[in-house]
């Protein structure tokens, strides 16, 4: 019990099972120990920004110029922040994540809960001052940087990653700020609709779907795509403040607000504190600040004009950049490609932003065995290996890997907790790896590797023999199959998308037995037929219209309570299966 409070209890709860793992099988557990100075630390943050500013060439044309170009009809709005009461400021504290990480305060997430009714109501007018007279308070704007050893060498500061941690009544000013501003976004559909990252409604799956889609698309009219991946240098810690300010300044914050903005930017200092001891102060010139609530949203903004000036397809997570130029010949597929990166050059430059070509990743898409030669096998994109076919055998490779040792670690886990939680950490620490992304790649003809792994960390939960039949064991544990799990994510996504299907009866007035099923759309490929897209309208026609009639929750909570009770081994034997009403 000690052991499994002890799991759940922890940010990392993956990082604290390994560590119990390697604690109980004495494993020697790497030196992670900073030994590096705060001062050489933080000077290195400070000065490798500076040096990538400085490295950046200008073009002939400013942020401001290739705005104004691309925005010269975007109709102008007004902001302004509203007061803020007690009452708001108390569920903002309340969904504070639970943390015992202190400030340069000393304060910590957990603190505030405690003792927030003591504060609440000076809190919340000191609040009000910030918003009414646009002043973000100094003290606020320093925060404190604890760096995390990565890979490498241990006395380079490059080798360690800076968790940067902003003080905790700046967090809550700043949600305030964020809800606010995010409404005003929304509500006048500033944000493009390229941008996949700290979107309402939008994460990284989206993004993925979005490339997968096109690419698709690509293939059925006989072309070929290329697609770069860019890579910014600190992207978020070179934001240029003035461009930044007029970039807000066009979207409508003006006045108090736009200066709200400007006090919140500018005077911004960290410490660096590492084995209790801190470093001198250093001043923070540019860049949004890491950590903080705003700065995701205020990046955002700032490379929100870019697909407008980017005569390609785009795709925008946060800083994850992505181009896409397709065309049936491969010498206008090449040009096209050139004058693309021509382009980005020339508004990363103006924006203060350095590509780093030597990270910046290209891959072809192409079914023509003649363009797969010199060219890079797959590309990992937010997470997915995608591969220039879309066979996927790259990224079930990948996925593979990290399940084979979570096995190991389920394996081992289950001597040292209760059995109820061995269930939990499967969820936490299987489930989740094996679900991420399965809407693009779950139909690939390599899944049933996936699915073997599953059979043995199955038999393992269930103290089943090697050989035993897992289809019973899948019921009692209430756990789907990867396949089920797939056609799960495949039919919600269906049913979320139906509005961009036609059905069949409207394309005939006679009543039919199956004019109520969605017209499955024409498709030149067979590699299209078997896309989600095209399968999930296969698997939803194929459901009675009982279950289909359902909405929302209802729908996915039958669903998912029937593929419980229903283990598949393949979609095919899903589309087999004899359903009734």
């Amino acid at each position: 019990m000690y052991n499994s409070t002890s799991i759940k209890n922890s940010k990392n709860k993956c990082k604290r099972a390994w560590e119990l793992i390697n604690s109980f099988s004495k494993n020697k557990i790497p030196n992670k120990d900073v030994i590096i100075s705060p001062n050489e630390f933080n000077n290195y943050c400070v000065s490798s920004v500076e040096a990538i500013c400085k490295s950046v060439v200008s073009p002939n044309q400013s942020a401001s110029d290739l705005f104004e170009q691309q925005n010269s009809g975007l109709m102008h709005h007004s902001f302004r922040f509203n007061e803020v009461t007690p009452q708001e400021v108390l569920e903002i504290v309340h969904k504070l994540k639970p943390s015992d990480s202190v400030d340069i305060y000393d304060m910590s997430s957990n603190i505030i809960k405690k003792i927030i009714d003591c504060v609440l109501y000076p809190l919340t007018f000191c609040i009000n001052k910030c918003l009414m007279e646009g002043i973000f308070p100094n003290v606020l704007k320093l925060s404190r940087v604890v760096p995390v050893f990565k890979k490498g060498e241990k006395d380079n500061p490059a080798s360690y990653r800076p968790i940067s941690l902003i003080p905790i009544f700046s967090k809550i000013l700043e949600y305030v700020i964020f809800f606010q501003v995010c409404n005003y976004l929304e509500v006048n559909k500033i944000i493009s609709d390229s941008q996949f990252g700290f979107c309402k409604g939008k994460s990284t799956v989206d993004a993925i779907h979005s490339l997968v889609k096109k690419i698709y698309n690509v293939f059925e009219n006989k072309e070929s795509a290329q697609v770069i991946f860019c890579d910014l240098s600190k992207a978020f810690d070179c934001v240029n403040h003035l461009n930044l300010l007029n970039k807000l300044n066009y979207y409508g914050f003006t006045g108090t607000s736009l200066e709200l903005f400007k006090s919140y930017l500018n005077g911004r200092s960290q410490i660096v504190s590492i084995n209790k001891l801190k470093s001198d102060v250093a001043e923070i010139k540019c860049g949004v600040p890491q950590g903080s609530v705003l700065g995701p949203l205020l990046f955002i903004l700032t490379i929100n004009d870019l697909p407008k000036f980017i005569q390609a397809h785009t795709i925008l997570y946060a800083d994850d950049t992505s181009f896409l130029c397709s065309s049936s010949d491969l010498q206008m597929l090449q040009n096209s490609v050139r004058n693309t990166l021509t382009q980005a050059n020339i508004w990363f430059s103006a924006n203060g932003f350095l590509l780093n070509e030597q990270k910046t990743q290209n891959l072809i898409f192409s079914l023509k065995e003649t363009l797969a030669v010199d060219i890079q096998a797959n590309v990992k994109f937010l997470g997915v290996v995608v591969d220039s076919k879309l066979s996927w055998e790259p990224h079930i490779v990948y996925v593979n890997s990290k399940l084979s040792r979570v096995v190991y670690l389920l394996k081992n886990l289950k001597n040292y907790i209760p059995e109820n939680y061995v269930r939990s950490a499967y969820f936490a620490f299987f489930q989740s790896i094996m679900s991420y992304g399965i809407l693009v790649w779950g139909n690939s003809a390599h899944i049933s590797d996936t699915l073997i792994i599953q059979k043995k960390i199955i038999r393992i939960l269930s103290d089943a023999d090697r050989l035993a039949h897992c289809k019973p064991l899948f019921i009692k544990l209430k756990i789907m199959t990867v396949i089920n799990l797939y056609i799960y994510t495949v039919l919600c996504f269906t049913k979320q998308h139906l509005h961009e299907f036609r059905y069949r009866k409207d394309f005939h007035p006679y009543i039919t037995r199956n004019s109520n099923q969605i017209q499955i759309p024409y498709c030149r490929l067979t590699k299209t037929l078997k896309s989600y897209e095209i399968l999930g309208l296969r698997i939803y026609n194929r459901l009675p219209s009982n279950i289909t009639s359902l909405n929302g929750n209802a729908f996915k909570n039958r669903q998912y309570n029937w593929l419980l009770a229903t283990p598949f081994y393949s979609v095919d034997e899903f589309l087999g299966h004899n359903f009734q009403n």
